[in-house]
């Protein structure tokens, strides 16, 4: 069980044992891992863990993480456990797993985000000792156990094990025994038969489309469960392996079933047809997941399923061996947390500077007036993020709809580029020198929002976290003309030094290398820090913080409010003592957190007093 203090990223990891319902103690031979940003867990029996962590001078990357994992067996003093593996001096973060079939792997990752794995077999001759620890990190150079065998993939991609199987999603294009792959296609092979070099058994599980693209993939003990995103609504797909015999035979083909989940969330309403930006009117929006519920030896799944208007739904399922759904039983709904009669779901596209199309969901109810046809602008919450492949999916937020939606705001989800909504390409394209097209998509969607009427400059509060505080930010200093206050929560906003800071030095694949000049000619602009102008006028902002973010420096925040006072601008700034990356620990810091966020932008978006009291 690992543990956090105040919500920082560094975790305490501790035994604890369900039949007593206590933690183990070290002096009883439980498993302990103190306050680090490492990992702790299960290795291939009840008595063994692996162990990343930080093991003193040179076991920690530029960002903070591990380069270097353990295996520890219990009773085992900590001297004395097995190296697996150590990453290189430039190493990111090393770490290792056990799957579920008890099979032992190794990762590093390097600078560029790039990855290689390892399978480590069970009786391979492990280097143990503190003397092989030092050793081994002081090369400085990447080192594992001599009969681990290297997983022949490329570095940018995503694998996965499950059973007998290997799966291998690209995210660039592959080409193997004369086969090309394209990016975003999901391949399997037989394991076994290709860790021993065989290439011939490749088979394409699924391959992208225009609009879908994989968003994740769980095994049951018999099948492969997909999550695919259809211009950013999620449906399942059971995809089903050949038989042993079936293969041996030739018999190569994989079964494909969807999973039917359409009355599981709020179906739109038909519309007239007149506002040429709905993207695919009446179609249900709905997020859904699946996870094997234990996979190793079952085919029972949990399904997720909820909407944007719809709570989180939890059913059970069992799948056949055919991979069809049998069985399904909702085990659990949650309540509805907000008055969501008469709020409208629809999808829309804006279109960025370079023409291309730019999903996303507004939530809200319609507004009209007596003396004009059409809607009525009104105040208007714009949320975005765009990066690292993260997908913007429909999400029940009860506390946006009770402090924005129930007071009669429009809430919109962007979906930009920098995102996984629509693959690899998709992201890759608002990365380093790519960056401002993220700026420009938030911009497209917050003119579109402005043309159809829903709501005006003025009216127009954008809102992100993290990353999505870095678009914030460049929203604030690149198209001030567009909105009328700002939110920004553990942003990043000094491109400058934000590699030199906590774990900063991971991002330079997603947002550039400052060191590198020619990146940080194009970094420059883009930097909020740097790109504020003493003769500009900037809508009020509000950043808030935490002290206890080891993820995102307060630096990022604090130096941002002090440049913005010095020019004389409207800032506000919220540090909070903890509540970590996420900003909140416990639910009373996160209402009150809430709060603040939702009452600022209705102010901004009405004219208010942002930083006064009701009234004043």
């Amino acid at each position: 069980m690992s543990l956090s203090e105040g919500g920082s990223d560094a975790t305490v990891t501790e035994e604890f044992d369900l039949d007593a319902r206590r933690f183990l103690a070290a002096s009883e031979g439980g498993f302990h891992k103190p306050s680090s940003k490492g990992t702790l867990t299960w290795g291939a029996d009840a008595d063994t863990c692996l162990l990343s962590d930080n093991f003193g001078a040179g076991s920690l990357s530029q960002a903070g993480l591990p380069r270097q994992a353990r295996r520890l067996h219990r009773g085992q003093a900590p001297q004395d456990t097995e190296v697996l593996i150590t990453g290189a001096a430039d190493a990111i973060i090393t770490r290792s797993s056990c799957d579920a079939w008890g099979r032992t792997w190794l990762m590093s990752m390097g600078p560029t985000g790039d990855t290689r794995i390892w399978w480590l077999p069970d009786d391979a001759d492990v280097p143990a000792g503190e003397e092989a620890a030092r050793r081994a990190l002081a090369a400085d150079c990447e080192s594992v156990p001599a009969a681990a065998v290297a997983l022949d993939v490329p570095a940018s991609a995503s694998t996965g094990v499950g059973r007998d199987w290997l799966t291998i999603q690209l995210r660039e294009p592959w080409q193997v025994s004369g086969v090309r792959y394209e990016a975003g296609m999901l391949l399997a092979a037989p394991l076994r038969e290709w860790l021993r070099g065989e290439r011939d058994g490749l088979e394409v599980l699924f391959a992208p489309t225009p609009s879908s693209v994989l968003s994740a993939a769980a095994w049951t003990a018999n099948h492969l469960v997909l999550t695919v995103l259809d211009d950013a609504v999620a449906r399942l797909e059971v995809c089903t392996p050949p038989s042993q015999w079936e293969w041996d035979a030739g018999g190569h083909a994989w079964g494909h079933h969807w999973i039917d989940l359409t009355g599981a969330a709020y179906r739109p309403r038909d519309t007239d047809g007149n506002d040429p930006t709905e993207l695919r009117p009446g179609r249900p929006l709905l997020e859904v997941s699946a996870q094997a519920v234990r996979q190793r030896d079952t085919d029972y799944l949990f399904i997720s399923a909820s909407g944007w208007t719809t709570p989180p739904t939890l059913a059970l399922a069992r799948l056949t061996e055919e991979g069809e759904v049998t069985g399904m039983s909702v085990l659990r709904q949650a309540p509805a947390r907000f008055d969501a009669r008469g709020v409208r779901v629809s999808q829309h596209v804006a279109v960025s500077a370079d023409g291309t199309r730019v999903p996303y969901f507004q939530i809200g109810r319609p507004r009209s007036g007596a003396s004009q046809e059409g809607p009525v602008s009104g105040p208007t919450l714009l949320y975005g993020y765009g990066a690292f492949g993260t997908s913007q999916t429909p999400c029940y937020q009860p506390l946006t709809g009770r402090a924005w939606l129930e007071r009669g705001g429009t809430y919109v989800v962007a979906c930009t580029r920098g995102g996984g909504e629509y693959g690899p390409a998709w992201h890759l394209a608002g990365t380093g020198q790519g960056r401002h097209r993220v700026v420009e998509d938030f911009a497209g969607v917050a003119r579109s929002l402005i043309d159809r009427g829903v709501t005006t400059p003025g009216q127009l509060v954008v809102h992100g976290s993290s990353a999505g505080g870095l678009l914030v930010g460049e929203m604030l200093t690149c198209h001030p003309e567009l909105i009328g206050g700002a939110i920004a929560e553990a942003p990043l906003l000094d491109l400058e030094r934000y590699t030199h800071l906590l774990t900063g030095a991971m991002w330079r694949s997603e947002f550039g290398d400052p060191d590198d000049l020619d990146d940080w000619v194009t970094m420059r602009p883009l930097s909020p820090f740097h790109a504020l102008r003493p003769e500009a006028e900037y809508p009020p902002l509000l950043l808030l913080t935490s002290t206890a973010d080891d993820r995102v420096h307060p630096a990022h925040a604090r130096t941002m409010a002090y440049r913005m006072r010095e020019l004389g601008l409207e800032v506000g700034y919220v540090e909070q003592s903890e509540g970590g990356h996420a900003g909140t620990a416990v639910p009373a810091q996160r209402a009150a957190t809430s709060a603040l966020i939702h009452t600022f932008a209705w102010r901004a978006a009405t004219g208010g007093d942002v930083f006064g009291y009701p009234g004043s």
